[in-house]
């Protein structure tokens, strides 16, 4: 081999080692550069939000005594959806004392025997709800009530009408007009305005009123039972206080609903028994409002928007439970007496007060 072809095998193996180099350095991982340092930065944590209590709606409460009567509990339970449509919480407390703890209300419901005083109290405590009470009376001030008080008069009518009619109707159950009655006077009313009012009434049906057969007395008669007197000992003596007056067809018994304890001494002389109120065992006719009719849902939707009047009434009605005690034609006729008093045709004398 010659000396150049020599030099020229050493010239390739040099190309082809940088050659192999540079592929090798080719292959090398290429320097990795070391991630910036982590960087941390404080962040307030935001502060919690502080729950609001969620106001609760209005309530609508009946005030529903262990005495209150099954209809007006019954009646009671049909304002549940006068209070479902305007979305209030409709419940029933025993008492007033219960009352601050579910407030605040949109209606309060004294529910019978509730007296109106007390409600006449809730209704300032609690205005501008409406507050709904029973009363045996229309009171003798209304101007005097707070405005959101409603008041429904379980008689009916105001005083001097009703007895005045309860004096017609006893001297219509008799035959020779031994009539009688055994009463309690509302609260404002004295005792002898009541008693005259009665027989106002006795002697319009029977003028003179004169029996056509001894004892020949001065009909009719009566007995009063002073007023607030509640217990049973009182009514049945003063009972046999009027029975000994003299003998009696018919006896008109008026007063609270413990005037109810009068009833079977008086039934014992058979007489025939008017009741101012709703029927109850042993009265042969009654004569009452009956206040429930009236308070339909028409009437509670007009109640809560401030729309009725003040005093409610409804007229007197006559149920007979002794159909031989009362007669149809009694019963006509004294409707039509109703009817004529109700309009202003009849009216009891009231003795005008003297002036000072």
């Amino acid at each position: 081999m010659g000396v150049g072809s020599h030099h020229g095998r050493k010239g390739w193996l040099l190309v082809m080692a940088f050659v192999l180099l540079g592929l090798g350095a080719c292959q090398r991982a290429p320097a990795t550069t070391p991630p910036p340092p982590a960087i941390f930065t404080a962040t307030a944590t935001p502060p919690r939000a502080t729950p609001t209590a969620t106001p609760l709606p209005p309530a609508f409460a009946v005030v529903q005594s262990p005495d209150a009567p099954p209809q007006a509990v019954t009646w009671a339970e049909g304002t549940r959806a006068w209070a479902e449509v305007h979305r209030w919480r409709w419940l029933t407390v025993p008492d007033g004392e219960s009352l601050a703890s579910v407030a605040p209300f949109a209606a309060i419901v004294a529910l019978p025997p509730i007296p109106l005083d007390q409600a006449a109290e809730w209704a300032r405590r609690y205005a501008p709800a409406r507050v709904l009470v029973w009363s045996a009376h229309a009171p003798p001030n209304p101007d005097a009530l707070p405005d959101n008080l409603t008041v429904v008069v379980t008689q009916g009518l105001d005083v001097p009408k009703q007895v005045f009619l309860a004096g017609y109707a006893t001297a219509l159950a008799t035959t020779h007009f031994r009539a009688g009655m055994l009463y309690s006077s509302p609260p404002g009313y004295a005792a002898e305005f009541i008693a005259d009012l009665f027989a106002q009434g006795v002697h319009y049906y029977c003028g003179l009123c004169n029996p056509a057969y001894p004892p020949v007395l001065h009909y009719p008669l009566a007995v009063e039972v002073p007023p607030g007197v509640k217990d049973q000992a009182t009514w049945e003596e003063s009972a046999r206080r009027l029975l000994a007056l003299g003998p009696f067809e018919a006896i008109f018994l008026y007063g609270p609903p413990e005037a109810a304890w009068a009833i079977p001494v008086l039934k014992e002389k058979g007489v025939t028994l008017l009741w101012a109120g709703e029927p109850i065992d042993g009265v042969d006719v009654a004569l009452y409002a009956d206040v429930w009719a009236v308070l339909d849902d028409d009437w509670g939707k007009a109640w809560l928007a401030g729309e009725v009047e003040p005093i409610v009434r409804a007229p007197w009605q006559v149920d007979v439970r002794t159909p031989t005690a009362f007669s149809p034609g009694r019963v006509r006729r004294f409707e039509l007496v109703l009817q004529d008093v109700l309009a202003g045709f009849i009216e009891p004398y009231i003795e005008p007060t003297p002036s000072p």
